[in-house]
């Protein structure tokens, strides 16, 4: 039985029994593509985690893009879930299978683009290595490389860089990397953005 962690599908008793009703009906027939509210099983495993259970549904042949259509879910896939809490093995799992990197949800974020904005530097570092886009932007316009210089990220904005993300990117307000960098006080990000724009020419 999977136990709580963060999913809106585990609020009440009633909600439990029905995912535990789910699984039993999952090991009797295999039928791996199930939903609960809208929202695959194999999505909610991932938002909570558990490595097992997303590879038995795997195994079986559970849909790895499929995504969530609950009310606060935002069309998330389960890569997007695992890159969000920073479930590394669990990503990596997803990646081995063959998930698609680069898919985004309705708000046009990638797992790329949680895996920054929640600073899982292993997590970003992993889809780079295998490969995922790096300047995919949300429906606000922003990239990963602008969100971690704002945030203050060094780390991520040094992985991003080294993987050739867009310097020059602007967001809805024509701001750059080094703008919102300088705006929100990350010097130290400014200096590298400047090094790297410099070596750029």
């Amino acid at each position: 039985m999977l136990l709580y962690k963060h999913t809106n599908n585990f609020q009440t008793l009633d909600s439990i029994v029905e995912f535990t009703k789910k699984i039993e009906f999952i090991k009797s027939t295999g039928e791996v593509n199930i939903e609960i509210d809208g929202d695959p099983i194999l999505t909610i495993s991932a938002e909570l985690g558990d490595y097992n259970m997303i590879l038995t549904l795997l195994d079986l042949g559970a849909d790895i893009n499929g995504f969530r259509k609950s009310k606060y879910a935002y069309g998330n896939t389960a890569l997007i879930e695992a890159a969000r809490y920073g479930y590394y093995h669990v990503v990596k799992l997803l990646i081995d299978y063959g998930a698609d990197l680069d898919v985004t949800n309705y708000m046009g974020n990638s797992a790329l683009m949680f895996a920054t904005l929640n600073r899982h530097v292993e997590v970003v570092r992993l889809l780079l290595e295998h490969g995922a886009s790096v300047d995919i932007a949300d429906k606000n316009n922003d990239t990963p490389l602008l969100i971690s210089s704002a945030k203050g990220y060094f780390e991520i904005v040094e992985l991003l860089l080294e993987y050739h993300s867009n310097i020059d990117y602007v967001d809805n307000d024509k701001d750059d990397a080094i703008i919102l960098a300088t705006k929100c006080g990350n010097y130290k990000i400014v200096k590298l953005l400047k090094k790297y724009k410099q070596l750029k020419k």
